[in-house]
């Protein structure tokens, strides 16, 4: 456990640690608690437990909590709850600051290094309680800490405490996790994501990480394959590895894997039980969503496209 010399670098401001017991950042890491960013997620169809990159967020709170604390406040919660009933288990949680129901602990809030070896033997419990609603479930890798973090990136509002999160308590925490955890590499030549089983040595996850996402930027194959499941994970990848630049043909395969999710979201499901129907309708759909990226893509053949061909292939000529 830190000591009270060890955490005079950590915030003492009122509200910066657990918003329940109201202590402070660095009096919940003196006292040796663990604190977790908190919120909601769906866990319907189970997906995510054996795929932790698509693990469903619907809310990220703006309030710490404690671990104590959030397992007392979990299972008040939980006392008139049907935990056969798969929609009511997503149901029990408590109220935050704003008034939003959380559910989950989402990503792990280390003050230093004494407090990441007093709170990690926790992570693996948290996982899997976040991703299958219970405790006791193995966890095949970190990937949702990523997703997290990805997130936060790309779906929250820009303001001045989501920054200061991401920046000065996410991306340090997930570097020390990162640094510390071992695990077996990618198989060489191989897109697949199950690590190499066959290897005879280990290297850390952040190596792993950067790894991922320099053969997808790198590769065309790996951005055909499942080797990324969320978009996310990647814009949290670059975050976590800065010097790495981001081609143009890059951004383009991340704005096209966006598009199709929008596209296939608006495609027509259970239209009335007439499959006919709704294959039909479907058809429609995606031919108009094809024009859609074509025109986007290529432009759309008329005059002001031709003549803005013409304009380049001069300029290129010149």
């Amino acid at each position: 456990i830190p000591t009270e010399d060890e955490c005079k670098d950590i915030t003492d401001e009122l509200g910066s640690g657990c918003y329940l017991s109201t202590l402070s950042f660095r009096e919940a890491v003196c006292e040796g608690d663990t604190l977790w960013m908190c919120g909601r997620v769906s866990r319907r169809g189970g997906v995510a437990v054996s795929n932790p990159e698509l693990i469903a967020i619907e809310y990220v709170s703006s309030d710490l909590v404690s671990g104590s604390y959030f397992s007392m406040a979990l299972e008040a919660a939980s006392n008139d709850v049907n935990n056969d009933d798969e929609k009511a288990m997503d149901s029990i949680g408590f109220a935050d600051s704003s008034r939003q129901l959380i559910n989950v602990r989402l990503f792990p809030i280390y003050g230093n290094r004494k407090h990441f070896a007093a709170s990690y033997p926790f992570i693996k419990e948290m996982l899997s309680h976040t991703l299958s609603g219970r405790g006791d479930i193995h966890v095949v890798d970190y990937n949702a800490l990523w997703t997290c973090l990805g997130f936060m990136v790309c779906k929250q509002p820009v303001t001045t405490k989501n920054v200061q999160r991401i920046l000065f308590q996410m991306k340090p925490s997930l570097k020390m996790l990162s640094e510390f955890v071992q695990c077996k590499p990618f198989k060489e030549g191989s897109f697949a994501r199950e690590p190499d089983t066959s290897a005879t040595h280990l290297i850390t996850l952040a190596e792993k990480k950067r790894t991922r996402i320099r053969k997808y930027v790198d590769s065309f194959r790996a951005r055909q394959t499942a080797w990324v499941s969320e978009v996310n994970t990647l814009f949290a990848d670059k975050l976590m590895n800065p010097d790495m630049q981001f081609t143009h043909e890059f951004y383009l395969s991340a704005l096209l894997h966006r598009l199709r999710i929008m596209f296939n979201l608006q495609c027509p499901k259970n239209l009335d039980g007439d499959a006919e129907k709704e294959r039909a309708e479907k058809e429609r759909v995606d031919k108009n969503h094809q024009r859609l990226l074509q025109v986007l893509i290529c432009g759309d053949g008329s005059d002001g496209d031709m003549a803005n061909k013409k304009e380049e292939e001069e300029e290129k000529t010149t």
